[in-house]
């Protein structure tokens, strides 16, 4: 069913899949899904570092306990995502165990994708209930930071997800290195390294999809760097491939989205802090797609129970070719 292929060649080495098209159609046949003449479909994305999700004890972690696993289960249960990207997952097994879970849950996650890199211990995963028809971890790219060459440690995870409309939907998982200070470098530096090889991997989308209005992508995670930070600007981009921040908030009566609503996605418990460190952000062809009624920083009860970081969602309201 998957087949090795090179996806974008500019790149060094990387784990690449793609699915057979026939088989797409029968899965997106086999869906209820109705797409009216000149009608939108809606798709919701969501992006959440889950804090060490492992589901055995290992020596970086404790596997998750019950009460921990029923708070994920609830705040992504509340949430309803069509597509999924988690950060700091355990592996194969924590996958398939999440996947497990919520569709037990009704969320009817049949694809998911892992992206391995040089953490042993940290993961990207995406989980989506449509078919992911091309897939890619981009796991040993390499940059040169104070006389060593280093690689993106957790990688960077692609996926092009195939939507019932038969509009494409291209996804890039980010996991950048933590702000945290290291021996072996400048977090700072490192981080805006690996947002360099990322914004390199969504100018090559562009390039291998040259559509009129320009590809449908959205590149989330866990950035680890505020909005107006370097790290952001170098992801962002300029010109025709840029992508647009829409600042999610949280969805709590704010009348105005940009009148001090709340967008803090991490809390740091040693500084007593709270910040914006997850993102969703959107090409040009889908700044207009964005519902911002119905999209924000996900906030419920004992949220900390779950993570240390606050799901990111967006709702999206995609037209017909």
């Amino acid at each position: 069913m998957i087949a090795e292929k090179k996806v974008f060649p500019k790149f060094s080495r990387w784990k690449c899949g793609v699915l057979s098209m026939w088989l797409i159609r029968l899965v997106l046949l086999s869906r209820v899904v109705v797409i009216h003449d000149g009608a939108s479909e809606e798709i919701r994305v969501a992006t959440w570092n889950l804090e060490r999700f492992f589901v055995r004890n290992r020596e970086m972690g404790q596997a998750r306990t019950p009460v921990a696993m029923a708070k994920t289960m609830e705040c992504l249960t509340e949430i309803g995502p069509d597509i999924l990207l988690v950060q700091e997952l355990g592996g194969e097994e924590a996958l398939k165990a999440l996947q497990e879970r919520l569709n037990q849950k009704g969320l009817e996650f049949q694809w998911t994708h892992l992206c391995e890199a040089s953490d042993p211990t940290l993961h990207l995963g995406l989980l989506s209930r449509y078919p992911i028809e091309e897939s890619c971890s981009y796991d040993s790219d390499e940059f040169l930071h104070a006389g060593q060459i280093m690689k993106v440690r957790r990688g960077v995870q692609y996926c092009r997800v195939a939507l019932p409309s038969g509009k494409r939907l291209h996804v890039v998982n980010l996991h950048l290195k933590s702000r945290r200070d290291v021996t072996y470098g400048d977090s700072r530096i490192i981080r805006e390294q690996e947002a360099s090889i990322a914004r390199r991997i969504i100018n090559e989308i562009h390039r291998h999809h040259p559509v009129k209005e320009g590809p449908l992508i959205v590149a989330g995670g866990d950035f680890n760097d505020h909005p107006s930070s370097r790290t952001l600007r170098i992801l962002k981009g300029s010109g025709r491939q840029a992508l647009h921040d829409p600042e999610p908030a949280e969805l709590n009566g704010d009348r105005d989205f940009r009148n001090r609503s709340v967008r803090w996605t991490l809390f740091f418990e040693p500084e007593d802090s709270y910040s914006r460190s997850d993102y969703l952000l959107v090409s040009k062809a889908l700044e207009s797609s964005i519902d911002r009624h119905r999209s924000g920083v996900h906030a419920c009860a004992d949220w900390g129970m779950a993570s240390d970081h606050r799901p990111v969602f967006l709702t999206l309201k995609i037209g017909q070719d």
